[in-house]
């Protein structure tokens, strides 16, 4: 018996080791300081509901509380507060609070629940609607609290359940003592009649439903850094030896004083880096804090640096940034570098030097010669262009080209230096030659020989280009110029000609309508010159074009899209004519219509037609429009005035809205349904149609008529080939009424094939440097060849201006540029398409539309709307590596300036081991426009994860190329997608289609949520109504509503489970002692005793004469005589 009541007490030890073992190890907080009070117990917490109803009736004895409307001017409201929270102790932080209710009975509809900080004491037995006790009255009945809304949470018409309301702020001022602990009303305003939740309250009779609060809190809470700044760009970079200012915008909830370090790695404690150390700030409370630092030779063109900012116990979480800076170049002379004669009898002289460049820039070069060194008092050459006159293997300035450049030295004489300066935009560099150097040269006195000057034609008009001639001869010509006098005589210009023999040329665009004078000048290589031909008067008249054909609607909706067109009759040949649409206050131009449209250039006796997209005003009347087309010298064409007469009597408040499948595999079915409604109620419409635009912007289906299933509704299925142009697809309805055209538009994306085009980029708009650029992305698990044909076309008449063909690989699972240069002289509005195929049959699409501009010989963007592209057929699935990821993000993204945008980045492990230690980062894009809340560090294989990313961008770009980057401790990810910014109004358009888009999806995935859904979508139909009245505040409101009831729908909404009691690292650690100290100390104590009893017994026993106890056979001991040993040994352990 004693063996086994030991190894019971050692196998109860071991299982409670254990026990504690599997606690510790399951346990994954960390020791930061922070500690969490729970509500104690019911009996702390009081609550009561009042009812507008009854206005003298207490229901502080009530086992449920009630939110909402019951009738009509009947509302409830509820009361909690919990008095033992002002135990925290004021000294100490509140960093979130929840208030944790349990709704035992949903609402009817959806309700919207808010919570407000009480101002005013109240008793839980005796406040009503009227009084707040039994002997004071509210100030205004139904309660008094601060009007500034603590929480809001839409609850929806679901099964019962926990939410959690925040109370952060209220919680701060009760523990801090700002405000006195009154606690919170719960208020449901605007409910219709007949819609309320009940609530548990502490008088339920069950304590896990009991409303309860919760706070985090520490004795000192770290501070938050909201900014990181430099005063650099990669536009305006720092020199070396110059100082980047950092400047660190930061938050510290206790107004701590607190400061700021600058460090060359994420290493950073309150005693500042543990690395190198960039510079810091001094101690202060309020923000921000600045510090400078010195730039350094070897810092790299993009220098990453780490911020953060330390109270005396705390670090921010680390911020990383970066700042640009800029080396000199480097230049080096070879030849002429002293005592060699340069003489241009012998032929032009070959200058040599070398130049770098550590930020590998692009390099110019000016050359001059003077008597003394650095001198730059004359110009051999100046923006000499050395990517042409460089010889470089690697195509990159950081290691040495060898330049050349043939000096004609004709007519200088004497010993000079050569100077040369190497400019790469933001800085120069220089050098010169060690010793002077000899140049000869022959002598000339006589200046060139002019004999004639004429003009070839004598019937000028502004825009045609003249030419202008002379006879001019000489041995040692230099050059020949002729200047022309504007009409006030107060400008000039010079323009060189060019020759095959004595007769030299040059043209001329004449300018504006006016008088002018021409006169030919020469020099020769020794300096003299000819200046004594006569002034010769020319004059420019206007250029004749005629504005005709406008079409029109004579009638229209209020706020109602039309299209509006004229057309440009040009005589003679007109520069860079634009058409502007001049219409009174109300009208809104559509995206890719803007009102003053470049046109381009015309040739004689050319036509060409502008057109515009209008938005017609609220304003119901006869508007008067008209058509200016102006030229690139100001002359003007002025069409006939045309009325267009805005009345609601033309369709009566009809309007037409489409939806489709958001995307599509080819071989598949697609789905399309058109919704016709008059004042917000579905209606029927005359006829119906609906037409199909492929990826390529060419017409696949249609006008067709679409079904009629039910009033007002119309559907059409389409089957997409398995050879259809993959990408972004549109398509249009047209709903008639009374013989007037609804119109609506939806676009959707094609796709099969690891295989995508897309970001289609002008780098050049000028024809003379035409360049266009579009991203080949390959997702497949094998390398490719894509063949890919392009074309560009006008787009008024389709005339193709010029075509080719490319064949190239790209890799499996990469992306490639790929750079077209089509040829084309004429300027204006035109159209860039990608065609590629990568097997027989699949093909990929994508185009463009914007306009090229006149030879300038610099690039730039040009804006313009277009299509997108989208990927092929069906590949092989590859074998899955070590490591692995999948990177899911939406490819375009539309935001506007100012306006806060949560978007998510989904990964999934498609590896065979776990990733760990995940960074994100967002290159190409300013890290203050965003803020990535990474909820992981590791990811099992096959596991998916949701990163979310708000971003706010206030730059003033158009679009922008980023890349999603995501970094693990086994491999570096990226995933590209394009940035555009948009007008207010059509950021909304755009969220609308978006949201259209999960619309669609919800009820293909969650078929049985169809009511549910229902309800999202009429939301969405007000956002639509909103816009069509211009009610753009109620319409982001509504958009919001609109985000929570599909954010609900898929679950994540705010409901949540009950908050789980949570300790802190310090307090598991304390408790595994004491425990492990208590086992320890029960076992010892069970071994001396089993010890000393044992012992006792044995000497007892020795003790009695002529007893052997270990020779006493048992089978001879009577029961009488061994009970009476067991008793005697017992009184003798009792002494």
């Amino acid at each position: 018996m004693k063996k086994e009541a030991f190894h019971i007490l050692v196998i109860a030890e071991i299982l409670l080791v254990t026990f504690i073992i599997i606690l510790f190890l399951n346990f994954d907080g960390l020791i930061t300081g922070y500690a969490i009070y729970q509500t104690v117990n019911e009996a702390s917490v009081n609550d009561t509901y009042i009812r507008e109803s009854t206005p003298t009736t207490n229901y502080g004895t009530a086992s449920t509380l009630f939110v909402g409307n019951i009738s009509a001017g009947t509302q409830y409201r509820s009361f909690i507060r919990d008095f033992n929270i002002t135990s925290i102790g004021n000294t100490n932080t509140v960093t979130d609070a929840k208030l944790q209710v349990y709704v035992n009975a949903p609402a009817i509809d959806n309700i919207t629940v808010k919570v407000y900080r009480v101002t005013s004491d109240w008793i839980e037995s005796e406040a009503t609607w009227n009084n707040k006790s039994a002997a004071s009255i509210w100030t205004s009945s139904g309660g008094e609290y601060n009007s500034n809304e603590l929480d809001s949470i839409i609850i929806t018409n679901a099964s019962a359940g926990y939410y959690n309301f925040s109370v952060t702020d209220a919680a701060r001022g009760w523990v801090n003592s700002s405000y006195s602990n009154y606690g919170v009303i719960f208020i449901a305003p605007n409910t219709a009649a007949g819609n309320f939740i009940s609530m548990d309250s502490t008088n339920g009779g069950n304590a896990s439903t009991d409303p309860k609060f919760y706070i985090d809190y520490t004795a000192n809470a770290i501070p938050n850094i909201t900014n990181v700044s430099t005063d650099s760009s990669l536009t305006s970079p720092k020199e070396i030896g110059e100082q980047v200012n950092i400047t660190v915008y930061w938050t510290d909830l206790e107004s701590h004083s607190s400061k700021l370090f600058v460090c060359n790695s994420s290493s950073i404690n309150i005693s500042g880096c543990e690395s190198t150390h960039l510079c810091n700030d001094t101690s202060q409370t309020i923000s921000p804090s600045s510090c400078q630092y010195t730039v350094d030779a070897s810092d790299n063109r993009t220098r990453i640096f780490y911020a953060a900012v330390c109270d005396s116990t705390n670090c921010s979480i680390v911020n990383q940034s970066n700042f640009f800076i800029n080396h000199q170049p480097n230049v080096t002379v070879i030849s002429p570098n002293g005592s060699e004669t340069v003489n241009q009898s012998q032929g032009n002289f070959s200058v040599k030097f070398n130049v770098t460049d550590k930020d590998a820039d692009f390099l110019n070069a000016t050359l001059y010669y003077g008597t003394a060194q650095n001198s730059t008092t004359n110009v051999i050459i100046a923006n000499l262009n050395l990517t042409q006159r460089c010889t470089d293997a690697d195509s990159s300035t950081t290691t040495t080209n060898n330049c050349t450049y043939s000096w004609n030295s004709t007519g200088i004489y004497g010993a000079y230096f050569l100077t040369i300066k190497v400019d790469d935009t933001f800085s120069r560099g220089n050098d010169s030659s060690d010793a002077s150097f000899n140049v000869r040269s022959s002598q000339d006195t006589e200046a060139p020989n002019i004999t004639t000057q004429w003009i070839n034609d004598s019937n000028i008009y502004s825009g045609e280009t003249v030419t202008i001639y002379a006879n001019v001869s000489d041995e040692n010509i230099n050059r020949v110029w002729v200047m022309i006098n504007y009409s006030n005589y107060s400008s000039k210009i010079n323009i060189t000609m060019s020759n095959s023999s004595i007769q030299y040329n040059a043209s001329w665009r004449a300018h504006s309508v006016g008088d002018y004078q021409f006169k030919v000048f020469a020099n020769d290589t020794f300096g003299n010159v000819n200046n004594s031909a006569p002034w010769q008067n020319i004059s420019v008249k206007r250029a004749n074009a005629t504005a005709q054909n406008e079409t029109f609607a004579a009638t229209a909706l209020p706020y109602h899209s039309i299209r509006i067109s004229g057309v440009l009759n040009a005589t003679d040949a007109i520069r860079d004519a634009y058409a502007n649409l001049i219409v009174p206050s109300g009208f809104l131009f559509v995206a890719n219509y803007s009102q003053n449209t470049l046109i381009g250039n015309f040739t004689s006796g050319e036509a060409k037609t502008a057109t515009w997209f209008v938005s017609t005003p609220l304003n119901e009347t006869n508007h008067t429009l008209l058509i200016n087309y102006t030229d690139y010298y100001n002359n003007s064409f002025t069409s006939s005035t045309f009325q267009i007469k805005v009345t609601s009597d033309v369709g009566g408040g009809y309007l037409a809205t489409v939806t489709g499948y958001p995307e599509v595999e080819t071989s598949t079915k697609y789905f399309t349904e058109a919704t016709f409604t008059k004042s917000g109620v579905v209606t029927a419409a005359d006829s119906a149609f609906v037409s199909i635009y492929d990826a390529a912007g060419t017409l696949t289906v249609g006008p067709v008529s679409m079904n009629n299933p039910s009033t007002g509704s119309y559907n059409y299925s389409y089957n997409v080939s398995s050879s259809a142009t993959e990408g972004q697809w549109e398509t249009v309805v047209n709903l008639t009424k009374s013989s007037t055209s609804y119109y609506a538009s939806h676009f959707w994306r094609v796709v099969g094939g690891p295989f995508d085009l897309r970001s289609i980029s002008i780098v050049n708009a000028a024809v003379d440097a035409l360049n266009i650029s579009v991203i080949a992305e390959n997702t497949g698990g094998a390398n490719k060849d894509l063949i890919l044909n392009w074309n560009l076309t006008r787009t008024d008449t389709n005339a193709v201006l010029d075509s080719g063909q490319d064949t190239f690989m790209v890799a499996a699972n990469t992306e490639r540029v790929w750079s077209v240069t089509p040829t084309t002289s004429y300027v204006g509005q035109v159209k860039i398409t990608f065609l590629g195929s990568y097997s027989g049959s699949e093909r990929i699409g994508a185009f463009k539309i914007f306009s090229t501009t006149a030879a300038s010989g610099s690039g730039g963007v040009s804006s313009g709307g277009g299509g997108g592209g989208g990927g092929g057929g069906a590949s092989l699935s590859p074998i899955p590596s070590q490591y692995d990821l999948q990177i899911t993000a939406d490819k375009t993204i539309y935001l506007a300036r100012n306006e806060e945008k949560k978007i998510s980045l989904g990964l999934k492990n498609t590896g065979l081991k776990t990733l760990t230690n995940f960074s994100f980062s967002i290159e190409n894009l300013n890290p203050a426009y965003y803020t990535i809340i990474p909820s992981l560090t590791d990811l099992d294989t096959n596991i998916e994860k949701n990163i979310d990313i708000i971003l706010n961008i206030n730059d003033t770009f158009e679009e922008l190329l980023i890349n999603f980057v995501v970094k693990t401790n086994e491999l570096t990810k990226k995933q590209s997608a394009a940035i555009i910014m948009l007008s207010y109004f059509e950021f909304i358009l755009e969220e609308i289609k978006s949201l259209e888009k999960e619309i669609m999806d919800l009820y293909k995935d969650k078929p049985s949520k169809k009511n549910n859904i229902n309800g999202c979508k009429t939301i969405l139909n007000t956002v639509k109504e909103n816009i069509h009245n211009e009610l753009l505040i109620d319409a982001k409101d509504n958009l919001k509503k609109v985000r929570e009831c599909i954010d609900n729908i898929k679950g994540e909404d705010d409901k949540a489970e009950e908050v789980p009691y949570k300790f802190d690292m310090m307090t598991i650690i304390l408790i595994f002692i004491f425990l492990l100290l208590l086992v320890l100390t029960l076992i010892i104590a069970v071994v001396v005793y089993f010890v000393y009893r044992k012992l006792s017994i044995i000497n007892y026993l020795k003790s009695k004469p002529g007893i052997k106890p270990e020779k006493l056979p048992e089978a001879e001991i009577r029961k009488d005589e061994f009970a009476e040993r067991i008793k005697r040994i017992e009184d003798k352990l009792k002494e």
